[in-house]
């Protein structure tokens, strides 16, 4: 995990949104699910899952800004067959704004 702050205490909203990460992830899952699907899709590439965690397992969580609702959040995924990438949505909010592979 990733949290901003100083150099001897990390910033107090971003650990107060991490203690409900798994929260957080659970109310995705449908998202993050349709976000994978829909990539295998356009890359052409079997889809053998229907939830992401039949797939992938979960990599990173890293906290980029809180402030209030107003939160800037990453979560990267390993994928668990070849081509072994991986695959990073962005989250504004409550929702899934970008995605992207690292291979």
């Amino acid at each position: 995990m990733s949290v901003r702050g100083t150099e001897f205490q990390p910033e107090r909203a971003q650990l107060e949104f991490l203690e409900n990460i798994d929260k957080k992830i659970l109310d995705l899952n449908d998202e993050i699910s349709s976000k994978f699907i829909q990539a295998f899709k356009e890359a052409d590439m079997e889809i053998d899952f229907t939830t992401w965690q039949e797939r992938f397992k979960l990599e990173e969580v890293q906290v980029l800004h809180v402030h209030g609702d107003d939160t800037h959040w990453n979560i990267t995924f390993e994928d668990m067959k070849e081509p072994y990438a991986q695959f990073t949505l962005t989250i504004e909010g409550e929702k899934v704004t970008d995605f992207y592979i690292d291979t």
